[in-house]
């Protein structure tokens, strides 16, 4: 039926589905016709109506659908208006109530209040749903296929909203919203406030804007562009997660999105407190404040920082790589991370700590001061930078390779250790790296001031450059210097030792360090001063001058020391002690201090010069192109190999030279105490020895010198296969020999002995020599120039040659001496005690006092000459082909009393005024020797000739002058055609002839006969004015000698008688040898009686 009403009456009936469509189309359950002007329609139960688009469908009063009722406008294409609560619902004149749901195919609006739950729906293509001021009791629903958005009135939902909007917008912007339980949100792009707490269930969507208070994602959030704010904390819950290109953001409180989210890139987003885990690869583009903390994590995929990030507490951690790109930088009081991949943060990042971090990779650029103050592990490499500000490594810090820069400096705390295969970096200040560090290689690294300490070996690879110092200290391990190392200071500690690679360098004013083991640095350094060091062994090669200023120690003092210049002088001026010293330079070597060691070898390619201090040395060898003087108290034991240009050392105990000792142009060696013992070869164009005690010469020693001079308290013996050319000043009981021709131009002062040996060539003395005892032997000749002069007790020697001492000698005695030719003059009383050979020519002389021969003397020819008298004691002998001399006093050569069995042969040119005696035991024969007018000339004194086992023969007629003369021989005394020429004053005694008679020439100076005494002599002048004849008993007979017209013959007289002539004589002749068993003379010849032979 058709139904009707003004408008004013009351439709009523419960649970029924009503079509309000148009005429006689609606339906109340079995009622059918048409709705016409009704006023209210009331379902007292659950009322469905299906809303017609016209009046004819109104209803002018009220509609109440009792209890979750339905409003379908499905026939509508207007825009349709839902009131839940009060007027303005279409197609309804009054108010609308009990509705639980609404659909339409056109625009929608709904607003009022719902009881319960409130589904909303659209089903035109592309309507929209829009709210108004609208309290949902319950769940509200919405499916819109359009946008579903808010007029600007609060929506206020107490359940759970879900809304799909399909691909359409979704803005929920309302600032008064308030969706009390989850929301579920599927659309375009979508924006959703909530004034107080939100929770988001499931979210798919655009992008995605949300405001809230407290925001919770309790499930899978989809959006392209998120925006999560909230006045209070942002959090997702077990099953929530985030799924955005781009995720942006605010939180009044902290953010915690620790879900399996999917975010392609981070935007801006604040909070007190920001935490995002990411299931993939997160890029963060915006300025990211996470206030007191942020934490950045990736399960999957990489992290990268593009954008700035703050967060007082900043945590990174990526399951692959953390990067920074250009716009990137962290804030951060605490950066602590991880990632599987490398950590790359080289934006301008403003980090106060790094906590613990660890990375397939870590770098991290600073633009302030940072300090690491957790464990970091880079893995294969570790780069820490600030750009501005200082870097502390506070804690743990590992890399195999790891790299430190700092604009300012670089410090480590109490708790720093840093562990990497190489280091290497830069500071603009000091780099202090001090903790227990494990490091193997130091690398490149530049600081205004470098110190590491090292807990193993290091090998530094370098180039490192510590500014005003560097410090490389190793507390276990070896350190190996392989590269440059430079530093105004420079000090190097090691555990173990301390070694120099073929690359390596040290670059520095002062080297100071310590090495329980060895320190060897033999590279190219440069090295100004070498300060305090100590070591077990120590060497140093050093590419310019060096000053060593110390303390240089070695372990116990027992360890070697090598100390090299290849350029460049090198200075000691500390002390020095060890087993092996070496100290060389290219330059000069001065030694300031004090030097001790078993051995000790000084190099120099310059001089070598002491200063002060003490050298100490078992041993020292060394050489030097320029001087080497150390004229210290030194104390060396052994001179081993050493040269130089010039040589001096002067040393406070014994020294023994093993040589060679090459001293150039002057080799000194001095003992101020103890000897000096020459054992090697020494040489010197210049050679001095003193010594406080003896100098000795072993069997391999020898000394080579142009001029050797000396001194020494104790005995100096040379003895070595010595060349001198020249021996000058020395004093010392005093033996020298030397293997080729030797000059001495003293003084030469042997105290109690001297003793010059040449083995080859000659010996020449053109100086003072004295000794109280002086031997000189010579495997040439000796001789004695101008200026040389003997001062001895007793000489003594040999030569080969001859031997010629005529200088102003004072000798006391002579000894022993051989030569081929001898020659000796004294200014002083000279004593001849040894067996003197003087070979072909022996010549004695004093020029003052007298000459005594107590010794036998030999020489071919033998030359006496004396200021004084000349005497021959007991022991005297004197052998001779020719014996001549001079003497100013007497002649003793054997007397009367005191007969000597000299051995002359020819005596002559011999002056003694004094008187002269000699005999003989072998034939003596008078003649003048080197042209001689006499063969002794006695003047006015006595002579006294006596000859056993021989003759007394003259040869020729150089007379002999005496006073008066006594004369004896066992033999014959002259013969008659050669008698004994006298020229003298008084009585000629014959005290015995062997064979007489004895023939004399006999004159005064007056050609007057003289008296022939002994009755054994004939005195025959072949020219006189007178003559007479003597006989035994003295009686004179005179015969005219006119009456005598033949020739003057000669007569001998015999015991007792006259020898006739031999045309006279019978053939017994008793004046030859062979004729002495003749009868008488009385018988056989002879007369009784002594005439001068005239007839």
């Amino acid at each position: 039926e058709n139904i009707a009403d003004a408008g004013t009456g009351t439709l009523s009936a419960s649970n029924q589905n009503w079509s309000l469509t148009g005429h006689n189309q609606g339906t109340v359950t079995s009622l059918a016709g048409t709705f016409s002007g009704i006023g209210n329609l009331i379902d007292t139960g659950t009322g469905h109506f299906f809303m017609h688009s016209g009046a004819d469908g109104d209803i002018s009063g009220n509609l109440d659908a009792g209890s979750n009722g339905s409003l379908d406008y499905s026939g509508y294409t207007t825009p349709v208006n839902v009131n839940l609560s009060g007027a303005g619902t279409t197609g309804v004149g009054g108010t609308t109530s009990g509705i639980a749901a609404v659909t339409a195919s056109s625009n929608l609006g709904v607003s009022g209040n719902a009881a319960g739950t409130l589904t909303i729906t659209t089903t035109g293509a592309g309507t929209s749903t829009t709210l108004g001021a609208t309290t949902v009791g319950g769940d509200l629903l919405i499916t819109s296929s359009g946008a579903v958005s808010q007029t600007g009135a609060a929506l206020a939902v107490a359940g759970t909203t879900t809304i799909n909007a399909g691909t359409s917008a979704i803005t929920l912007a309302g600032g008064s919203n308030d969706f009390g339980g989850t929301v579920n949100l599927a659309g375009g792009a979508t924006q959703i406030s909530d004034i107080n707490a939100l929770t988001l269930g499931t979210v798919s969507t655009g992008a995605l804007t949300v405001n809230s208070g407290n925001l919770t994602v309790g499930g899978m959030l989809n959006g392209t562009a998120v925006s999560l704010n909230s006045s209070g904390t942002i959090n997702e819950g077990p099953a929530g997660s985030i799924t955005a290109t781009t995720l942006t953001g605010h939180s009044a409180g902290a953010t915690s999105l620790a879900g399996v989210n999917h975010v392609g890139t981070l935007g801006s987003f604040t909070a007190a407190g920001f935490a995002l885990t990411n299931a993939q690869s997160l890029a963060v583009t915006g300025t990211v404040d996470g206030g007191a903390s942020m934490a950045l994590t990736t399960t999957a995929g990489n992290l990268a920082i593009n954008g700035a990030l703050s967060g007082t507490t900043t945590t990174l951690k990526s399951a692959g790589t953390i990067s920074e790109g250009a716009g990137g930088n962290i804030t951060a009081a605490m950066l602590t991370g991880q990632s599987a991949g490398a950590a790359t943060l080289n934006g301008s990042n403003h980090v106060t700590s790094l906590g613990n971090f660890s990375a397939a990779g870590f770098a991290l650029t600073n633009a302030q001061s940072l300090t690491i103050a957790g464990t970091l592990n880079g893995g294969a490499s570790t780069a820490l930078t600030t750009t501005a500000g200082n870097l502390a490594i506070n804690a743990a810090v590992n890399g195999a390779t790891t790299t430190l820069t700092s604009a300012g400096a670089i410090s480590q705390g109490a708790g720093g250790v840093i562990t990497a295969t190489t280091l290497a970096g830069q500071s603009v200040g000091a780099t202090t790296l001090n903790g227990s560090n494990h490091i193997g290689t130091l690398g490149s690294f530049t600081a205004a001031g470098f110190a590491l300490t090292n807990a193993q070996a290091l090998t530094v690879t370098g180039p490192v450059s510590g500014g005003t110092s560097t410090t490389l200290a190793t507390t276990a391990g070896n350190l190996a210097i392989n590269g440059a190392v430079s530093g105004t200071t420079t000090t190097l500690n090691s555990a173990a030792d301390i070694t120099e690679g073929s690359g390596g360098g040290i670059t520095a004013t002062t080297l100071n360090g310590s090495s329980v083991g060895n320190t060897v640095l033999n590279q190219a350094n440069h090295v100004g001063t070498l300060g305090s060091f100590s070591a077990a062994n120590f060497a140093l090669t050093n590419a310019q001058a060096l000053s060593v200023a110390g303390p240089l120690t070695t372990a116990g003092g027992t360890g070697d020391i090598s100390l090299t210049t290849t350029s460049g002088a090198l200075s000691v001026n500390t002390a020095l002690t060890g087993d092996d010293v070496s100290l060389t330079s290219a330059g000069d070597l001065a030694l300031g201090n004090n030097v001790t060691g078993t051995t000790v070898n000084l190099g120099s390619s310059g001089n070598i010069s002491q200063g002060g201090g003490i050298l100490t040395a078992g041993t020292l060898t060394g050489s030097s192109t320029g001087s080497t003087m150390l004229n210290q108290a030194n104390k060396v034991a052994t001179l081993g190999d050493f040269s130089a240009t010039a040589f001096s050392l002067t040393n406070a105990r014994s020294l023994t030279v093993s040589g060679p000792l090459q001293g150039g142009a002057s080799t000194t060696l001095t003992t101020t105490a103890g000897d000096l013992a020459i054992n090697g070869a020494v040489s010197g164009t210049t050679t001095t020895l003193n010594s406080a005690g003896a100098i000795t010469e072993g069997a391999a020693g020898s000394i080579t010198a142009n001029l050797l001079t000396g001194q020494s308290t104790g005995n100096t013996t040379l003895d070595g296969s010595n060349h001198i050319n020249t021996l000058g000043s020395f004093t010392a009981d005093f033996s020298l020999t030397n293997a080729q021709t030797l000059t001495v131009v003293g003084p030469l002062d042997g105290g109690p002995a001297v003793t010059l040996t040449t083995t080859a060539g000659d010996l020449i003395i053109n100086g003072a020599v004295s000794g109280t005892t002086t031997t000189l032997k010579s495997a040439g000749a000796i001789s004695e120039g101008a200026g040389g002069s003997i001062t001895a007790g007793t000489l003594s020697g040999q030569s080969v040659g001859a031997t010629t001492l005529t200088g102003a000698n004072h000798i006391g005695t002579l000894g022993s001496f051989s030569a081929a030719n001898f020659a000796l003059s004294n200014a002083q009383a000279l004593t001849v005690n040894g067996a003197v050979n003087g070979g072909s020519a022996l010549a004695l002389t004093t020029t003052a006092g007298g000459l005594s021969i107590n010794g036998s003397i030999s020489g071919t020819k033998t030359t006496l000459k004396s200021a004084g008298a000349i005497n021959e004691g007991s022991g005297g002998l004197i052998t001779a082909g020719t014996l001549s001399g001079s003497a100013a006093g007497a002649t003793t050569l054997g007397s009367a009393s005191g007969r000597i069995n000299n051995m002359v042969d020819t005596l002559g040119n011999f002056s003694s005024p004094g008187g002269f005696s000699m005999t003989n035991n072998k034939t003596l024969t008078l003649a003048s020797v080197d042209g001689s007018t006499f063969t002794v000339n006695a003047g006015n004194a006595v002579t006294y000739l006596s000859v056993t086992n021989g003759d007394l023969f003259q040869l020729g007629t150089t007379p002999l002058y005496n006073s008066t003369g006594i004369w004896g021989s066992t033999g014959r005394m002259g013969k008659a055609s050669a008698p004994i020429y006298v020229i003298g004053s008084g009585l000629q005694q014959i005290a015995n002839v062997g064979f007489p008679p004895a023939y004399f020439y006999a004159i005064d100076s007056s050609n007057n006969l003289l008296p022939l005494g002994g009755g054994f002599a004939i005195n025959v002048p072949t020219a006189t004015g007178a003559g007479s004849a003597q006989n035994g008993n003295h009686g004179d007979s005179y015969i005219d000698p006119s009456v005598i017209t033949a020739n003057y013959r000669s007569y001998g007289i015999v015991p007792s008688g006259v020898r006739l002539p031999a045309d006279q004589q019978s053939g017994c002749d008793p004046d030859q040898p062979d004729q002495q068993d003749c009868q008488e003379g009385d018988t056989v010849g002879m007369v009784g009686f002594m005439m001068n032979g005239r007839r």
